[in-house]
């Protein structure tokens, strides 16, 4: 979780081998500065198409919990 404690909403996204429409998502939540006022969480239910990793590397401020 973000050590910034001004960030006082959270945003739960859960995913399922959904690789490319949750970067779609996430892009859409940083150019739109959601990033700059809310903690995103992805929960990624054990996909195996590489969206924990994928989103790791374009987003290191999203928290990925693994299921």
């Amino acid at each position: 979780m973000s050590s910034d404690a001004s960030l006082s909403v959270a945003l739960v996204i859960p995913v399922f081998n959904r690789k490319e429409m949750t970067l779609r998502c996430l892009r859409h939540l940083d150019a739109t500065g959601v990033f700059s006022w809310a903690h995103v969480i992805v929960v990624d239910d054990g996909s195996t198409d590489g969206t924990a990793d994928a989103l790791s590397a374009e987003f290191p401020q999203t928290e990925i919990l693994k299921g």
